[in-house]
């Protein structure tokens, strides 16, 4: 049991830890115009649309990897099913607080929660033996 426990709890770290390695090569890779604050919701809400394209594609990438390779490890660590599916569950329950935070273009939001869908999905298929 604890196996199982450690290894849920492992994927989601993982999880969370691959989303923000991207998101940080996506703001490096495409900065945001320099009076952007990133670190203040209401200025990021009024310049979302200033931002740049490769940077949204990257969150909505790190959004889907992240649970991917979450789930993966945590199913495969826990021999358990269920731990394929904690690392989409924590980050679909991001994407909803994000989107409250911060608005952000509906495509962003479809595709993320598409990503999240697909990646928790193939994390159940290919995280746990069967």
């Amino acid at each position: 049991m604890l196996r199982k426990i450690l290894g849920a709890i492992a994927g989601a770290v993982l999880g969370v830890v691959v989303i923000m390695a991207i998101q940080a090569l996506g703001h490096m890779l495409f900065p945001a115009p320099g009076d952007i604050n990133l670190s203040d919701p209401d200025t990021l809400a009024v310049s979302m649309d200033r931002m740049p394209l490769g940077s949204k594609i990257s969150v909505v990438a790190a959004w889907t990897l992240g649970p991917l390779i979450g789930g993966i490890a945590g199913g495969r660590i826990a021999q358990a099913r269920w731990a394929s599916w904690i690392p989409g569950g924590l980050t679909a329950l991001g994407l909803v607080a994000n989107a409250f935070a911060i608005p952000h273009p509906l495509w962003m939001l479809i595709a993320g929660a598409a990503g999240i869908a697909a990646a928790t999905y193939l994390a159940d298929r290919f995280g746990a033996p069967r």
